[in-house]
Order: C-alpha cells, then structure tokens, then sequence
C-alpha cells in the first residue's frame, strides 16, 4: 500500500451498506469508495441489520435496481481495501472476530447513530481494544442523542455515553452536535473534528431536465412544484409545512407540494397526515408518495420540482439537503444549526425559524417572488464543491495524525 502523508498502514470500518437502505447505509458505502482510493480499508458491514419487529418501516432492504455499493475490485487493484459481511445481531461471534481483525489497524472509524447497537459495540471495542493502546477509535457521529428520544431517553443518553467515552476522537455534521457530545460526556472540550455532511452526487445521473420529469410525473409545465423528500418522521416537520400551504396558496393556488417518502411509523401515521391534508383543503395542491424511493427514481422528484424545503424541528443534519445540493437545487430550510452551517441565506436558500408555519410560507413565497431561484442554482454549481467525498476523507486522516 502506498503510504500517504498520515502514516496510516490501513482503516478499519464499521457499518451497514448495501443491500440495507437510508441514508446511513449510502454515506457508509461512500466513505469506504473514497477512502480505499488511497488507503488499505477493511470494512466490515451487515448481513443482517434489524429485526423486523424492532423496524419502524415497512423493511430494512434496499431493492433498487441501481445499487450503491462498496467497490469490491481485486486486492491487487485497491490497496488491499476487502469487505467483509458477517455483522448480525444474533451471532455475536462475528462482533468478535470483528473486533479481532480491528486490532491490526491504527485507525478504526465507527459511524454511530442509534442506541440498539449499544452491546454489540461494547463487545466489539473490548477485542478491539484488549491492551492495543496503539490504535485510534474515531466515532463519526450521525446523532449524538436520537431523534425523538421519548420517555426513555436518560437511559439511552446513558448507554450512548458507555458506548461514546472509549473514542478517541469524533467527527461531526455540526457545531450543535459538538456541543451535544461535550454534555453527555460532561467535558468542556472533546477531540472533535467538525466538517459539514458530504454531497450525495451519486443520485444526480441527469437523466432528467426539469421539463421531462414533470412530463414523466404528469405535472403541467408551470404548475410551482415544492418537495419535501425522505422518511417522514415527526421531528422533520411535515405537519408544519402542510399548515404554511393554504397561505402560500393565497399567493398562487397553482402550488403543488410532492411529498416523497415512506411515513416512518407506518399506515397509522399515514393516515393523519392524509386527514390534516383533507382538513386544510389541500388536496389538489399535494401528491404523497407513501413508500421508500429506490435510487433510480429519486433524480426525477428532484428535478421536478423548483427547490426543496426541509422544515425540521430539529436534528443533527440531513442527507436530503445533500441530494438537493447535488441536483442543484435550492431550498428553504429551517435555521438549525445542521442547516445554518451550510445554507448560505439569500444565496443556495433560505432559513427560516423552526416550527412556525407563517414565517415557513413567507419563505416558500419569497423564493417565488424574488425570480432568484435560477441564480441560487448558479450558486449552488459551484458552492457544492466544499462538500466533496476527497475533502472529507483529507480532513479526516489530517485529524488522525493530529
């Protein structure tokens, strides 16, 4: 293996991929592709991810035809970079042999984002660890605390908080997140490197103009087309958004508002969404798209659609907002600190306060009635560069060698 200015001889990773969906399971395959383009990465992932009981969705599998997966070339033509999918949640055994293999490596990079794996990455770090103080464990935080943490979330702070405090370092989406993480483990400073969420390019295979995916969708031409895009779960304010319409159609009642994903805790919660839409007399200006889009359909949402608005309550950031970068989109987001940091206001969007649904609308008219929706996209073509995969992997390695 060439050796790169970190002196690393190789990376350890740890994490779903293919064929297991969301966005977690795409940033995961993607940092693995970039990162064996210039180290030797052993990547251990999933061939069994949840229970289905435990799963709030409808399945945990990706069945798109267009797959996102890890490079699997020959050893001699990658660095030595392998996968290996043995992770499941009944076979503790392959955890072991997991944290075994991770002792051979300086670096071991941990995305971390929910509470269940909590056993497992304890049993993982106590081989991987077991006296070999010489490597480095980084967790790449997705979110510090989960989303809607309910009655039970002192337990899961607590259990986060065993899991997190064997790190050595951690890297995050946002300035927020940094600040979450120095709570739960009670320090003033952690070692942190905060860098904001890579682009998902990878759905963008332009195939579409904005003129054909709205023939393809059956959308008229100058219909005003806003998307709200991904798993619908409570914290990401789709109710919110569904109360701003009716004043953003005193303006133009020729607005539709496509919203595309599957709702999170399944037909109960369907349900409501559609009744608040009947209730607000909303039901010529939406389109619900109640299921999980697989890779080769998400480009011509995006494309139909003039900007993207994402009216979360909160949350540690969003891949949504990388996929509408990299359709070069705009969008209207609300002023949280995983948007702040990266939608530059009056120029790739807008921000807004969360959950306030007058202010939302105003937004939403504004980016109408400024005309700037084109030269946001100009913005955004060249903006969207700072969100490169090379430049996470470079800022990564330069802060395992510090």
């Amino acid at each position: 293996m060439k050796n790169d200015s970190s002196n690393t001889q190789g990376i350890f990773l740890l994490g779903p991929s293919f064929p297991f969906r969301g966005g977690i399971s795409h940033y995961n395959t993607l940092l693995y592709n970039q990162l064996c383009r210039t180290h030797a990465v052993m990547f251990y992932t999933f061939k069994k991810q949840y229970f289905q009981w435990l799963f709030p969705g409808k399945g945990d599998r990706d069945n798109s035809i267009e797959k996102i997966e890890p490079d699997t070339l020959p050893v001699d033509k990658n660095n030595g970079s392998r996968v290996k999918r043995e992770l499941h949640p009944l076979h503790l055994a392959g955890w072991i042999r997991a944290g075994k293999e991770a002792r051979k490596y300086p670096l071991i990079i941990l995305p971390w984002w929910v509470v269940f794996w909590v056993p497992y990455y304890l049993l993982f770090l106590t081989f991987a660890r077991n006296g070999h103080i010489h490597n480095k464990i980084i967790f790449l935080c997705h979110n510090v605390a989960e989303h809607e943490n309910g009655l039970a979330g002192w337990l899961k702070r607590f259990l986060t908080r065993r899991v997190l405090q064997r790190g050595d370092g951690f890297i995050l989406h946002s300035h927020e997140q940094e600040r979450q993480l120095s709570r739960l483990l009670k320090k003033k400073t952690v070692p942190a490197l905060v860098s904001p969420h890579p682009l998902y390019q990878v759905f963008n295979n332009n195939r579409y103009t904005s003129v054909r995916a709205r023939e393809e969708l059956g959308i008229p031409a100058q219909q005003r087309v806003i998307l709200f895009f991904g798993f619908i779960r409570k914290y990401k304010g789709l109710e919110c958004l569904l109360k701003a319409l009716p004043l953003v159609k005193t303006y133009d009642g020729n607005i539709l508002l496509l919203i595309v994903g599957e709702v999170w805790k399944g037909e109960r919660h369907y349900r409501r969404y559609v009744r608040l839409i009947k209730e607000l007399g909303l039901e010529e200006n939406t389109r619900f798209i109640n299921r999980y889009v697989p890779n080769e359909e998400v480009e011509i949402y995006f494309k139909a659609s003039d900007f993207v608005v994402l009216p979360y309550r909160d949350g540690s950031g969003s891949g949504i907002l990388q996929i509408a970068y990299g359709m070069d989109r705009p969008v209207v987001a609300t002023h949280i600190s995983a948007f702040a940091e990266v939608v530059e206001n009056e120029k790739t969007g807008l921000l807004v306060p969360p959950a306030n649904e007058t202010l939302l609308a105003e937004s939403i008219i504004k980016m109408y009635k400024s005309g700037g929706i084109p030269q946001m996209e100009a913005e955004i073509r060249e903006y969207k560069k700072r969100f490169a995969w090379s430049l996470m992997t470079e800022r990564i390695m330069q802060f395992y060698s510090s």
